[in-house]
């Protein structure tokens, strides 16, 4: 498992900081979750927060857009290490799925996770399905952006 990160165009600073931002994700589902719990025994917080409450998924999706546009400012620092790589011999195809592993091991770990405290306070676990989903397509479209300079 060190030799996949190690071998990955990633450094280990920024896949943490991509766990980081798949947590505050996740963290933000589990959020609106929550206030959609408390706001169900409360008529006066329903009312100020049934937007918010309607629409989750829209926002959950919204801030999810701030990981594709730190996947994106990834590759293009990546760039560099890609043509390094490549000039001493690695192939650009084992480079992406690399960068691909390595990014799906730190999104599946921070699913397994939150999936797991979402378990524990019994919230439903649709929103992390949804976010899942979005989080694979942009890696996958982030990989194949990965390219040399």
């Amino acid at each position: 498992m060190k030799s996949l990160f190690a071998k990955s165009p990633l450094r280990m600073m920024r896949l943490l900081k991509l766990g980081f931002l798949y947590i505050g994700c996740f963290s933000l589902s589990g959020f609106l979750l929550f206030v959609e719990h408390k706001s169900n025994h409360s008529y006066v917080m329903m009312r100020f927060l049934r937007f918010l409450i309607e629409h989750q998924v829209v926002f959950i999706l919204a801030f999810s857009a701030i990981v594709m546009i730190f996947h994106y400012q990834l590759v293009n620092e990546a760039k560099d290490e890609v043509k390094c790589r490549i000039i001493v011999g690695d192939r650009l195809r084992l480079i992406r799925l690399r960068y691909a592993i390595a990014c799906s091991v730190v999104l599946t770990a921070c699913f397994v996770m939150c999936s797991f405290l979402f378990y524990i306070f019994s919230y439903s676990l649709k929103n992390c399905f949804y976010l899942s989903t979005v989080l694979v397509t942009y890696i996958l479209l982030s990989s194949l952006l990965l390219r040399a300079k």
